[in-house]
């Protein structure tokens, strides 16, 4: 995919399925990519069920909690090395909004 939007997460199991939609619906050249520090709610596993359904979605499962920074700079060079040529981080709880990612890529 042409654009990578990199969302780490840590416990957003009911976050994630809302806003992974959102996003994909924005542009068809738009891929996701969930970095999951071993969330123990489970949140791995919801974004594996929906990647299992749908090639655009992505999941890097790191071992524990890494933190927030080092999550995206996994993220992204995994997003660059896959050939993405826009990279965006969003967060999933929403306090990013997917709806601006039209005016980002404009």
């Amino acid at each position: 995919m042409e654009v990578t939007v990199v969302i780490p997460t840590y416990n957003e199991r009911d976050n994630i399925s809302r806003i992974i939609p959102e996003i994909l619906r924005q542009d068809d050249r738009i891929s996701v990519l969930v970095v999951d520090d071993n969330s123990p709610d489970g949140t791995a596993d919801v974004v594996q069920a929906m990647a299992e359904k749908n090639s655009r979605i992505r999941l890097h499962r790191r071992p524990g909690k890494l933190g927030l920074g080092s999550a995206y700079r996994e993220g992204f060079a995994i997003a660059l090395a896959e050939g993405a040529l826009y990279v965006i981080e969003m967060d999933a709880d929403f306090s990013h909004d997917p709806d601006s990612i039209p005016e980002l890529l404009a």
